[in-house]
């Protein structure tokens, strides 16, 4: 079972920087709505100071519901489920995270826990390999 939640990103000052960590721009040049776009650091600065001066700070990931609960960490976002065709769960790229956040606003679809929603109307992450599966938001077509 999915439930409609938002990928934020919420930044902080590390102590030093590492490689993996993302950053966000908006792209603004040439288009009339800018729009984020998520990068990985590919390599280690050498003046951390002017480069998160020029950057801005490091991001983390989190899925929340619409009242800023938070749903998965960034230790948790990982599983990407591609549909119906595809048999396995594949880990998340930035590309897919960019999709998320330039076509669907940040919004997607979170797989829940079921046995805590029936049950006590509680809306948990199912977790699976201590991994939350996301895929992209599904528009329901309601049954007359």
């Amino acid at each position: 079972m999915y439930f409609e939640a938002e990928l934020v990103c919420k930044s902080y000052i590390p102590d030093e920087l590492e490689l993996g960590m993302y950053f966000l721009n908006y792209i603004t040049v040439g288009i009339l709505e800018p729009y984020p776009e998520l990068w990985e650091l590919k390599e280690i600065p050498e003046d951390m100071d002017k480069f998160m001066s020029i950057n801005g700070c490091p991001v983390n990931l989190y899925i929340v519901d619409d009242e800023d609960n938070e749903l998965a960490t960034p230790d948790e976002i990982a599983y990407f489920d591609k549909g119906d065709e595809y048999e396995t769960l594949d880990i998340i790229t930035l590309k897919e995270i960019n999709i998320i956040f330039q076509e669907y606003d940040g919004w997607l679809d979170l797989e829940i826990d079921e046995h805590y929603y029936e049950n006590y109307n509680e809306i948990v992450a199912f977790i699976y390999d201590d991994m939350a599966t996301i895929r992209y938001l599904q528009e329901e077509i309601e049954e007359e």
